[in-house]
C-alpha cells in the first residue's frame, strides 16, 4: 500500500518509525506503528540498484533460454526433413533392388 502512496518498489525503500527502520516487506501494524502514526520513507539506492541488476540478469537468462528454445525447434524440424529424405532414398533403393531382381529372373 505505501509503495503505491509513495511511488517507489517496495524493495526500494526505507521505511522510519520512532528513528528505527522497520522491514518494508512487513505491514505496519505488525511493526507497531498505529493509525496516523508519522512515518519517514527514504530510497535505499543499494537496495534498488540490487533488484535492477537481478532484473537484468533475469533477462539476458531469459534471452539465452528463448535463443536455446528456438534452436532446438530449428534441430526438430531438420531432423524431421533428414527423416523424410532417408525414407524416400530408402524407398528409391528398395524398388531399384526389387526391379534389379525381378529383371533377373
Amino acid at each position: 500500500m505505501l509503495s503505491d502512496q509513495v511511488g517507489l518498489h517496495h524493495e526500494d525503500m526505507k521505511v522510519l518509525y520512532k528513528d528505527k527502520e522497520r522491514d518494508s516487506k512487513m505491514f505496519l501494524d505488525l511493526c507497531g506503528v498505529k493509525d496516523r502514526s508519522k512515518l519517514v520513507v527514504k530510497e535505499d539506492p543499494i537496495s534498488q540498484e540490487k533488484r535492477l541488476l537481478a532484473k537484468r540478469k533475469n533477462a539476458a537468462i531469459e534471452k539465452a533460454s528463448k535463443s536455446i528454445s528456438d534452436i532446438s525447434f530449428e534441430v526438430d524440424r531438420l531432423a524431421g526433413q533428414v527423416l523424410q529424405k532417408k525414407k524416400t532414398e530408402l524407398f528409391y533403393s528398395v524398388s531399384q533392388s526389387r526391379n534389379l531382381w525381378i529383371s533377373m529372373f
